[in-house]
């Protein structure tokens, strides 16, 4: 690879440049913006001008946990805001309930799984926070080939509250994903995810799922 500092051997090159909303058109509109460029919308998909709406890439996510606007386009958040942009525009309203920031990636036999924020999000947000985290099998450990879930979760320390998560591991990932970021949609205590009544049977899972068993270490 031959960049500006010379040339590289390398066996795979990721580019990672992230996304900009192309908003340049609506300069002078009188349209807010976010601080990137994307379009700052309410609840019902509405820009700050009567009857003109945005969804999708191009406009702002409420974030649940940051308790503000955020960017993070994906299409999950762009057909959720897509579908409500319509219903306001009929008449038949339903606001955006906001976002936690879940995503999945496969990178070849691993999939990396993470919700909420990370640490630095959250030192940027200024929150008082610990990390707990844990290495376990995605099944009952005495079943055939379980694999390892490596779990890290943030939690405020003054109320315990699911702050974030990271899953990494080659099964089970989307699963556990999928439960906490259910747990921080519901603004969930960490210790509250030892109460949950999840589905268990040794093909599936332990007696007590990993992210229970890792909360169990607060």
């Amino acid at each position: 690879m031959l960049t500006d500092k010379g040339q590289l051997d390398a066996d795979l090159v990721v580019i990672a440049i992230g996304v900009k909303p192309n908003t340049s058109f609506l300069n002078g509109t009188g349209i807010h913006l976010f601080t990137n460029g994307a379009i700052k919308v309410n609840s019902f998909m509405e820009t700050n001008i009567k009857d003109v709406y945005a969804a999708g890439d191009c406009a702002t996510q409420y974030h649940r946990i940051k308790e503000r606007d955020d960017y993070i386009p994906l299409g999950t958040h762009a057909n959720k805001q897509g579908r409500l942009a319509g219903k306001a525009m009929v008449g038949a309203p339903r606001p955006f309930q906001g976002i936690v920031g879940t995503s999945i990636i496969k990178f070849f036999d691993l999939s990396l799984g993470r919700t909420g924020l990370s640490e630095a999000e959250i030192e940027a947000q200024g929150y008082p926070y610990e990390t707990i985290s844990a290495t376990l099998p995605h099944i009952a450990g005495y079943y055939p080939e379980p694999k390892n879930l490596h779990i890290r979760m943030s939690y405020h320390t003054e109320t315990e509250q699911l702050l974030g998560a990271q899953v990494i591991g080659e099964a089970g990932v989307d699963k556990r994903i999928d439960v906490l970021a259910t747990a921080l949609f519901h603004h969930m205590r960490v210790s509250e995810l030892e109460d949950l009544d999840l589905a268990y049977a040794p093909p599936y899972n332990g007696v007590w799922d990993p992210i229970q068993r890792t909360a169990r270490r607060l």
